[in-house]
């Protein structure tokens, strides 16, 4: 009985973690999202957050920096050769991958 009980609390202590990580992934989702749309557009950050489209930053071609931003938002370290793959589909230097995550860790408190 003392063993179900406690199976019962571990399974629930898991699903609970798995709904709070979920909710930390998209609320870092929705807040990135505000503060890039907001800095594209040059509007105030207290805009209700349906203002806000969740597009990836601008310029474009940073697209893929962003989406690997919110896979690792865990981690925002890219190796060099995820940096130089970014560039290479980019067409832009490493050096400007290297600026835009030293930037964007520096605003969401990395």
């Amino acid at each position: 009985m003392r063993i179900a009980s406690i199976t019962d609390c571990l399974v629930d202590i898991k699903h609970e973690s798995h709904g709070l990580s979920d909710g930390l992934h998209d609320g870092w989702r929705d807040i990135l999202a505000k503060h890039f749309s907001a800095d594209a557009s040059g509007t105030s950050h207290s805009q209700q957050a349906s203002d806000y489209d969740t597009s990836p930053p601008h310029p474009d071609y940073l697209s893929s920096t962003y989406k690997w931003l919110l896979a690792n938002l865990h981690n925002p370290y890219p190796t060099v050769e995820v940096k130089e793959g970014m560039a290479s589909r980019a067409g832009c230097s490493v050096t400007a991958i290297n600026s835009w995550f030293i930037s964007v860790r520096r605003r969401i408190g990395w």
